[in-house]
C-alpha cells in the first residue's frame, strides 16, 4: 500500500507530502485511516507530493489541514491519494485489501466536515444526564420527544447528523468495525 505523510506546517498552508510505498503486513501500524465523505465530486483543490500534484476534493484538503501533524511526521492512508484511481487493475487489486488495511490501523480519525455545524448537537447531547445511563436509554428509546428536556432538539439534531453523507458512504462500516481507536 502507500502511506501519505504530510509536511507539518499551519493548517492554512497549502498541502504538500510524500507517497511512501509500504508492505501492509510488516508489522508495523504506525498509520491513520483518514474516514471522510468525498463530498461534491468536483477536484478542486490539490496536494503535491515530491513535484507531482494530485486533484483532491475540497473536503479531503479540508480534512488533511486539520489532521497533520503539529511538529511530528506522521502517516496517513486516505482512498482517493493512497490508491491508484487512475489504474483499474491496481485500484482493483487494492479494494481487495480494505478489510487488511483497516484492521492494521493505529486509529481511525472521522472527518464530518467543520466542527461548527455539529455544535448543537454536541450541547443537547452535553445536556443529557448519565447518573443511571441504561434507564434513561430505555426511556429515550420509548419516547425520545419525552424523554430529556429539549427532547425534540436532539432528536431533531440526531436525525442530521445520521442522515449526513458521510453515514451513507459503503466503506463506514468496514471501517468502524474493523479500525481502532475511532477518533471524531
Amino acid at each position: 500500500i502507500r502511506l501519505l505523510t504530510l509536511a507539518s506546517e499551519r493548517s492554512d498552508d497549502p498541502l504538500h507530502g510524500r507517497l511512501l510505498p509500504t508492505f501492509l503486513h510488516d508489522g508495523q501500524s504506525n498509520y491513520r485511516d483518514i474516514s471522510y465523505c468525498w463530498g461534491e465530486p468536483v477536484l478542486s483543490s490539490h496536494i503535491n507530493t515530491e513535484g507531482t500534484e494530485y486533484r483532491n476534493t475540497l473536503s479531503l484538503s479540508n480534512a488533511l489541514k486539520r489532521f497533520r501533524g503539529e511538529g511530528d511526521m506522521v502517516f496517513l492512508w486516505c482512498d482517493s491519494l493512497c490508491i491508484n484511481q487512475v489504474d483499474i487493475e491496481e485500484h482493483n487489486w487494492q479494494v481487495t485489501m480494505m478489510a487488511d488495511v483497516y484492521e492494521q490501523v493505529s486509529s481511525v480519525v472521522i472527518w464530518l466536515g467543520e466542527a461548527c455545524k455539529w455544535m448543537k448537537l454536541l450541547k443537547c447531547l452535553s445536556n443529557v444526564p448519565t447518573e443511571n445511563l441504561a434507564t434513561d436509554l430505555k426511556r429515550f428509546c420509548a419516547d425520545p420527544l419525552a424523554s430529556f428536556r429539549g427532547g425534540e432538539d436532539i432528536v431533531n439534531a440526531l436525525r442530521r447528523f445520521l442522515g449526513a453523507p458521510y453515514f451513507q458512504r459503503l466503506w463506514l462500516f468496514q471501517e468502524l468495525a474493523l479500525g481502532r481507536n475511532i477518533i471524531f
